[in-house]
């Protein structure tokens, strides 16, 4: 039976663990070592700006460090595909958010504890929401293959990102009629956007609106699921399929057994997520297996 324990959120940290007292894993020389993964992912990780260290994940991460003292806690900065190749040679190695499948689960552990989040999405300023709706069903979610194959409208996509199956099916659509423009990365889809130069892109909403408030861009924009793609899926704490990951996972599923989060957490995760999208995850519940 699942019942509601964590807030929705995708993963992280960095400046937060300012709070880690000074010297504290020279007072535990004994204590087995957490490696947490992290990258440039605003506004669950942010590295760099004014904005450093308040991102969704670093603030649920520095929590996790805060209520495990017996773990020795260190950061580490990496690619996706470089943290991905040390959880799974590595002992202790962890990060915030996965969403399991069978080819991690042959080298990740993941937590009893898990938040729903939404897929990426198709993502579009609110003013095109006539052109975006002829081809959304009736249970809300759009054709991407039909959107894709609309010579009136222009998509934009990251190169090499791979998003959900039905996403990427429609971006091999857009490549074949030369309909889309590909961007080296998230903010390079804002900037078409914000120029007009794409009519919707796909992605997280919550990443692509925090990059408009950066640029100081007010433009709203709306999201929709892809036909095909599940609602929400579950992200868990993963950590390498061994003792110390495993003892980690344990000690914090037993913490959040015990107690919420508290309010900040919360607070962090829904700041860039629309109402409608958060009664979605919440109606399906955070929780635990």
């Amino acid at each position: 039976m699942r019942r509601s324990v964590l807030g929705f959120c995708l993963a992280g940290l960095a400046a937060a663990l300012l709070a880690i007292p000074a010297g504290a894993q020279q007072r535990r020389p004994s204590a087995p070592q957490i490696s947490w993964y992290i990258f440039d992912f605003p506004p669950v990780f942010i590295l760099s700006g004014p904005d450093t260290g308040t991102g969704n994940g670093d603030v649920w991460l520095s929590y996790f460090i805060s209520v495990l003292p017996q773990f020795r806690h260190r950061i580490v900065t990496a690619s996706i595909s470089r943290m991905m190749t040390d959880i799974a040679r590595e002992q202790g190695a962890c990060t915030t958010s996965v969403i399991p499948n069978a080819e991690r689960a042959k080298f990740m552990a993941f937590s009893r504890h898990f938040w729903r989040v939404q897929p990426t999405r198709v993502i579009y300023p609110e003013g095109l929401a006539p052109s975006i709706n002829l081809y959304r069903a009736a249970d809300g979610q759009i054709d991407v293959a039909g959107l894709a194959r609309d010579e009136t409208l222009q998509g934009g996509y990251i190169d090499r990102r791979s998003y959900t199956p039905a996403i990427d099916a429609a971006i091999a659509l857009l490549k074949q009629r030369r309909g889309g423009w590909a961007v080296t990365g998230s903010e390079g889809a804002v900037e078409m956007l914000a120029l007009g130069r794409v009519d919707y892109t796909f992605g997280y909403p919550f990443e692509l609106r925090y990059l408009l408030h950066r640029r100081g861009n007010g433009m709203p924009l709306a999201s929709a699921g892809a036909a095909g793609d599940p609602e929400v899926v579950e992200a868990h704490i993963a950590c390498s399929k061994e003792a110390v990951g495993e003892a980690l996972l344990a000690a914090l599923d037993d913490v959040l057994d015990a107690a919420p989060p508290p309010p900040s957490t919360l607070q962090a995760s829904y700041r860039w997520t629309r109402p409608e999208e958060l009664s979605l995850v919440l109606s399906r519940g955070p929780g635990q297996q």
